[in-house]
């Protein structure tokens, strides 16, 4: 039964800092930003004298608003409400003039400036916007930040086979990469990507699960931040996914999609959207009540990078199950009312080795020998450069993990609510409060032959018989009050978050290799036993077992607390000059106790200034920069050396970054970063190359970390239609040093330092309604795949393709075939990795779905 202890919040900064949050109100909660005003100047062409009284009116891209109307004062002024971040069409007009019309990107946070310039009648229409052209850059964004749109989405394949994956779209930004167990890992980091769904910031980890958090069917508009951090972001840094969620539509609709294909891949969403209840406005079809939901299935026998090129479908079935809900409730026009629920159980079967070619191994134990029982040509030069000489030993023959039967199995299940209080206090200031809860739930079971301890075979495929499982809980309260005072946008806020988890591990090992290696790892993990002295074949000690014992169940329970106050600046000091500044406070207390040996504690606090300055160097020019001092909490369920507690990672990150805008479709950016850590924390497999999915998180005592970032994005006409491009390129190195938490000598490279990575896509809409795009994805890096120590490094590059018909049958049906992987690439990514074994990129997957339009 899980024990439960009352949080005692330190005395010193965290109570006050605390309390001042409960102090800024009811109202106020707000993470991180998912709204965005414009500041309008309409003025005449002729003389550039304001207009007073010319209307504005704004429409929702997402149909979600009714049509919004602002009248310009005597200086040609107007400034909007609070709006999502998101493409708004703006028409003006004024007696006289010429109206003119065009869309709108809303920046987070920010007063977005929208001048326009109005014609007198019968004479050439004319608007301006900072520059002449449509503004794609602005020195009011003091941001590292990536907008991927809805329509961006569903333009490029991205994951044909695997529609629900989030990972995919990550990647199209810079500074992203992900991991041959399709994990995502921003500038050199192994964890820390924080998710925010409108506003609230969901926590904790997730290394190892196979479910999703959120799909992207759900997201309305995402905004990937990789750097330039406002106060208000914080908990885990490495990157923020600030995610405007789908919501209920003026005008109710309702989509089926279902799609099949190789490796028995099924894909399935259903989305109902509307609106219901009393008109906002008798002269508006909007209603006080939206609701959208969205039930999404997939399943295939492909679900992982598998540890052969073939076959791709061993023991490798995934079912992944996502239901999602979100209600808005309007009482009046200051309020705002928001409940978002979701669950997503999944089931997969760990992909098993059938063993490899040649002198590549995947047999025994790690997959690090030959069939014949000798080691493998690659582990053999891998431990002679670590200086590790094999011990002699009596090779046997051996078969695969696929022969032997192995056939263990995981199931995650990830929830969350969440309720968010949007108020209006005036024109200027806006408040939230938002409460939720989280559960993250992951088991592993098996099916095992049975293993005798008392007659270990000396090696063979199957490692270990495992069970263990691991569930984490938050309960959160996050909060922000916004006011704007002349040039200054100022907000103030924090959160905190109720911590607990309970986990438990037994590993039965399955020959004397994995037993070595099991005591290697933690000896609270082996049998009752002894060691001889002696070193095994892989340097590991020798230990043998007490007769009669038997392998035992380690429970661990974690309790505790992250809570963080910050106040922050954004100041226009000029049209060309844009600063944002504040600090942020942060403390972070976890409790471990050990049902065998002892537990400890971690207390620690933290206080990070921060400074973005965006100043436009010329037309269409913009160049930011900035120092952060990040602060970010471990992951809840990853404990290294089971029960010892991570201490949080101190990074100082200075980034200079350029932007320019090409044209009205097309922008170009650089960005170099160079970022300093202390207690860098790094999630790698428990035990391993053993690929049986439990993960652990360890510190490394400094990480040092820096890369150069290029991107170019060419957006699609108005109408959505000709064509449109991304590339996001980064050339980064991580390279730690001193030791791990556990007294190893850190390595030489982070495992995932991107050397290079590029991601890239093109695609081309037709008026009709037919689209075709292609997007690719390369990625390398020093340590993932290498083969050979200190020889060459294979890179895997995934080439993607899908084209689309316009709708048919009675306008309702469109047809779609989507090829992941295209070229049949089955590059290895890792090999004898100890962070996720020997895998080799997946094959060639075709899928045929069709998207039927129900109302």
């Amino acid at each position: 039964m899980r024990s439960f202890r009352r949080i005692t919040i330190p005395v010193g900064l965290a109570r006050p800092l605390l309390l001042a949050l409960l102090v800024l109100g009811a109202a106020a909660a707000s993470f991180a930003d998912i709204y965005g005003r414009l500041q309008f100047t309409i003025k005449s062409a002729a003389d550039e004298t304001p207009i007073f009284g010319a209307t504005i009116s704004l429409h929702d891209s997402a149909g979600v608003h009714p049509d919004i109307t602002l009248l310009t004062d005597k200086d040609g002024m107007a400034l909007s409400q609070p709006l999502e971040i998101r493409p708004w069409g703006v028409t003006v007009s004024a007696t006289l003039f010429e109206p003119v019309s065009r869309q709108v990107q809303v920046v987070a946070g920010a007063n977005t400036p929208v001048e326009a310039l109005l014609e007198p009648l019968n004479e050439t229409v004319l608007i301006i916007t900072g520059t002449a052209t449509k503004p794609l850059v602005l020195p009011t964004e003091t941001q590292d930040v990536t907008i991927r749109p809805e329509a961006f989405t569903q333009t490029f394949p991205l994951s044909p086979a695997n529609p629900q994956s989030l990972q995919a779209l990550l990647v199209t930004a810079p500074g992203m990469v992900e991991d041959s167990v399709g994990q995502i890992h921003a500038r050199g980091e192994h964890s820390g990507n924080a998710i925010s769904l409108d506003g609230f910031v969901l926590p904790g980890a997730n290394q190892g699960h196979y479910g999703q958090i959120i799909v992207p069917s759900d997201i309305q508009t995402a905004d990937i931040i990789t750097g330039n951090y406002a106060p208000e972001y914080g908990g885990e840094t490495a990157a923020v996914l600030n995610l405007n969620l789908r919501a209920g539509t003026i005008v109710p609709s309702a989509d089926l999609t279902l799609g099949y294909g190789s490796f028995d891949t099924f894909n399935g969403d259903l989305t109902m959207s509307g609106q219901t209840g009393s008109r906002i406005d008798p002269s508006s079809d909007a209603r006080r009540l939206g609701y959208f939901f969205d039930i999404s299935d997939h399943a295939t026998d492909n679900a992982v990078d598998p540890p052969q090129p073939k076959p791709q479908d061993a023991h490798n079935r995934e079912s992944d199950l996502n239901v999602f809900g979100k209600f808005d409730y309007l009482p009046d026009a200051s309020d705002k009312l928001s409940l978002t629920l979701n669950t997503d159980p999944a089931n997969s079967q760990i992909a098993n080795r059938t063993g490899l070619s040649g002198d590549l191994g995947g047999y025994g134990f790690g997959g690090l020998f030959l069939s014949n029982g000798q080691l493998s040509a690659p582990t053999v030069c891998i431990l002679d450069a670590s200086g590790i000489t094999p011990a002699p030993f009596t090779a046997t023959p051996l078969t695969s993990q696929q022969a032997d039967g192995q056939d263990i199995n995981q199931r995650d299940l990830n929830q969350f609510a969440i309720l968010n209080w949007q108020h209006t206090l005036n024109p200027t200031t806006t408040s939230n409060v938002s409460v939720g809860y989280t559960r993250s739930d992951l088991n592993v079971t098996n099916n095992n032959p049975g293993i005798d301890l008392a007659n270990l075979p000396y090696n063979n495929s199957i490692e270990y018989n495992p069970s263990y499982s691991r569930d984490s809980s938050h309960a959160q309260a996050q909060g922000s009050v916004t006011s704007i005072y002349g040039t200054h946008t100022l907000k103030a806020g924090g959160v905190f978050d109720d911590q607990s988890g309970d986990e438990s591990y037994q590993f039965i090992p399955g020959n004397q290799l994995a037993l070595d290696a099991l005591y290697a790892v933690d000896p609270r993990l082996a049998p009752a036993g002894s060691l001889t002295g002696g070193t095994d074949v892989l340097g590991n000690p020798i230990y043998t077992i007490t007769p009669g014992a038997t392998s035992p169940t380690l429970l661990v329970n974690r309790s505790g607390y992250y809570a963080a106050a910050y106040a922050q600046d954004t100041w226009d000091i000029s049209r060309k000059f844009t600063a944002n500044y504040g600090l942020r406070f942060d403390a972070y207390d976890q409790k471990e106790d050990v049902n065998i040996g002892n537990g400890s504690t971690v207390d620690t606090s933290s206080i990070s200034p921060r400074v973005n300055l965006a100043y436009q160097l010329a037309k269409g020019l913009v160049s930011q920069v900035s120092y952060n001092r990040l602060f970010s909490e471990p992951p809840l369920a990853q404990g290294s050396f089971l029960g010892a507690p991570i201490q949080p990672c101190v990074a100082d990150q200075y980034e200079v970054d350029l932007e320019k805008q090409l044209s009205s479709r097309q922008v170009v950016k650089a960005a170099y970063y160079i970022k300093n850590e202390k207690n860098q924390i790094d999630v790698g497999i428990l035990i391993p190359y053993t690929q049986i999915g439990a993960y652990t998180a360890d510190n490394f005592d400094e990480g040092h970390v820096k890369g150069l970032e290029l991107s170019y994005d060419l957006l699609p006409k108005r109408d959505n239609t000709g064509w449109s491009a991304y590339l996001a390129y980064t050339n980064s190195v991580a390279k730690p040093t001193g030791y791990t938490n556990t007294g190893d000598p850190v390595p030489a490279y982070n495992d995932h330092d991107q050397l290079n990575t590029l991601s890239t896509g093109v695609a081309y809409n037709w008026r009709s309604g037919i689209t075709a795009s292609t997007d690719v994805y390369y990625g390398s890096g020093t340590a993932t795949s290498t083969v050979f120590a200190n020889g060459p490094r294979s890179c895997n590059m995934q080439v993607n393709v899908a084209i689309s018909t316009r709708p048919i049958l009675f306008h309702r049906m469109s047809f779609a075939l989507s090829v992941q992987n295209l070229f049949n690439d089955l590059a290895v990514i890792n090999f004898d990795s100890g962070f996720s074994g020997t895998r080799f990129e997946q094959g060639r997957t075709i899928i045929l779905s069709t998207k039927i339009h129900l109302y």
